[in-house]
């Protein structure tokens, strides 16, 4: 192939580029099934979610849902300078700057207004409680 010519796009096949699965399902962050997604949310020995208790000042009883936990860093969209965790969840019940999560016994806050991801999940940045 001459210099400068690029190959022709051949379709997508199995392990070809990082959003596709060995069998060429589609897993990439949008547009991607919502089904693919939410084995992510499992909880137990064989998910990667944990129970997070969220308390609401808009709600009056308390509600738990399924959220993936990480430590926020400077390459976490910049959240390093105002929070020290950030949450990412399936969307559905929102929440709110000000709302507690409990999360294996912790206490975070959110802080700021949560942003969508995708259409199926949101992120939101916390600060550890002491």
């Amino acid at each position: 192939m001459p210099p400068g010519q690029s190959i022709p796009f051949d379709g997508f096949q199995p392990f070809d580029d990082a959003r596709h699965t060995f069998d060429g399902r589609y897993v990439g962050p949008i547009g991607g099934a919502e089904a693919d997604l939410a084995i992510l949310y499992q909880m137990g020995p064989a998910g990667f979610a944990s129970s997070a208790t969220v308390t609401a000042a808009s709600v009056a009883t308390p509600f738990e849902i399924p959220v993936l936990l990480d430590t926020a860093d400077e390459f976490s969209f910049d959240v390093a300078a105002r929070t020290t965790h950030t949450v990412r969840y399936q969307s559905g019940p929102r929440l709110a700057a000000g709302d507690v999560l409990e999360i294996e016994g912790v206490e975070y806050l959110v802080v700021g207004v949560p942003q969508r991801i995708n259409r199926a999940e949101t992120r939101a940045g916390l600060v550890l409680q002491t």
